[in-house]
Parts: structure tokens; C-alpha cells; sequence
């Protein structure tokens, strides 16, 4: 099968027509490329919502605002896959950032969370790794660093 990269928007014609052609699913054409398409529509609003809140903390914007659309596209994720991993990456950087380095227990959090959104990936594999020292850092000075 092509790469979701190549087919969207591309060929989203030939995508509508396959979905029509295999319309009760036999040859499971129907469902695999209604997947790709949501992938791929996921993964755009993720670097909208990526753009939006690095520009409201850059500029001293909406942050709040832009955390919030942030939200409402993690619940679409379900909380698990490579675009929620992303979502929870990003809200962790926020949130860290926001509080001057001051909420490393929430950072740390949300960095677990994000880990557990898809922990095979590289992603996964790197944060479990950030989050381990970072536990440690939290255990070195005691819960009067949050």
C-alpha cells in the first residue's frame, strides 16, 4: 500500500473511489484506507496544533487557547498512538516551560503519558529514558520540587 504521505491529498479521488469500490469492505480495502485517511488528517491537525502553541508561548499569546485546541485533538487520538505521543511531548515541554522549570512533577507526567501512547516507538523508547532521570532528579530533591 502507498504511503499516507504520497496519497493525501494527492490522489484523494482515487482513495474516495477505492472506499466506493469496496464499499462493504470484502476485500478490506474500505477500512484500510478510511484508517490512512484519518492518519493522515490526524497527523495535519497535530502540526497545526504544534505551530499554534509554539507560536502563542513564542509571541506571549493564548496559550491556555492553543492548550485547549490541543485537547480536543488528543480526544480524538484516544490517548494512545503516535499522534497522541506527540500531543502529550508537547503539552509536557508547555507545561514545563509555562511554570519556569518549576512543575517537574507534571512535565514528568505527562512525559509517562506519552510514553504509554505508543511505547514501541523510537519516541516511546526515548521519553522512557527522559523520564527515568527525570524521576530520579524528583527523588534527589524530594516532593518540594514540584
Amino acid at each position: 500500500m502507498v504511503s499516507s504521505s504520497l496519497l493525501f491529498p494527492s490522489y484523494a479521488k482515487v482513495v474516495d473511489e477505492i472506499i466506493a469500490l469496496d464499499s462493504d469492505d470484502t476485500a478490506g480495502l474500505k477500512s484500510a484506507y478510511e484508517k490512512k485517511r484519518k492518519d493522515f488528517s490526524l497527523r495535519a491537525e497535530v502540526a497545526a496544533i504544534e505551530q499554534a502553541v509554539a507560536q502563542a508561548v513564542q509571541s506571549g499569546g493564548d496559550v491556555p487557547a492553543a492548550l485547549a485546541k490541543l485537547e480536543t485533538v488528543l480526544a480524538k487520538t484516544g490517548g494512545s498512538g503516535a499522534a497522541a505521543q506527540k500531543l502529550y511531548l508537547i503539552k509536557a515541554q508547555v507545561t514545563f516551560s509555562q511554570s519556569e522549570g518549576k512543575d517537574v512533577k507534571t512535565a514528568v507526567e505527562l512525559l509517562e503519558k506519552a510514553v504509554a501512547a505508543d511505547p514501541k516507538s523510537d519516541m516511546g523508547r526515548q521519553l522512557t529514558g527522559v523520564v527515568k532521570q527525570l524521576r530520579e532528579q524528583l527523588s534527589g530533591e524530594g516532593e518540594g520540587s514540584k
